[in-house]
């Protein structure tokens, strides 16, 4: 059984995974109304960064991570610095994405976010079925509880800004 606090992780990527539809539906849309196309990549753009990174990855970097790192039986450091180094790769991929659609290249601008969530798939799948299950698995029942009230005292910190930022999806 997972717990609440790796379920609360693995939900956050559920939503993160589910801008592939967007990306595929807008696919070749800005042939027919260019700034309908941009719109709909800013407003990607914005969940990726503000949702993605500023929330998920700012909670495992803030939280999870140094959690499992100074834990005395974890060994696996390497992952850790690992997916830290995603995180800021993703960081870069959006500003290419930016400036793909600053200089009109609406077309480099779906291969670089096609691109982008394809990695950030990958990404997920590892600390899914990886990452994840290592924590679970070293974690005392207690560990696990002090987790998740810390993401949710994260989550509260931030506030309405997590419901606005999901409802960019819609």
């Amino acid at each position: 059984m997972t717990s609440p606090a790796i379920e609360h992780l693995m939900q956050e990527h559920e939503l993160i995974t589910s801008t592939g539809d967007t990306i595929a539906r807008i696919n070749g849309t800005w042939e027919e109304d260019p700034q309908a196309y941009t719109d709909a990549v800013r407003r990607l753009l914005r969940f990726f960064r503000e949702y993605s990174d500023e929330v998920h990855h700012h909670k495992e970097e803030r939280i999870l991570f140094p959690m499992l790192v100074d834990h005395p039986q974890f060994t696996m450091h390497e992952i850790v610095s690992e997916l830290e180094d995603h995180h800021e790769q993703f960081r870069e991929h959006t500003q290419a994405i930016d400036h793909a659609l600053d200089a009109g290249d609406h077309a480099r601008a779906q291969r670089l976010l096609e691109h982008y969530h394809r990695e950030l798939l990958d990404h997920i799948a590892a600390e899914n079925d990886e990452l994840f299950i290592m924590a679970e698995q070293l974690f005392s029942e207690h560990e696990l509880e002090t987790l998740y009230h810390r993401f949710q005292d994260f989550d509260a910190e931030i506030g309405e800004r997590r419901s606005a930022m999901e409802a960019l999806l819609a």
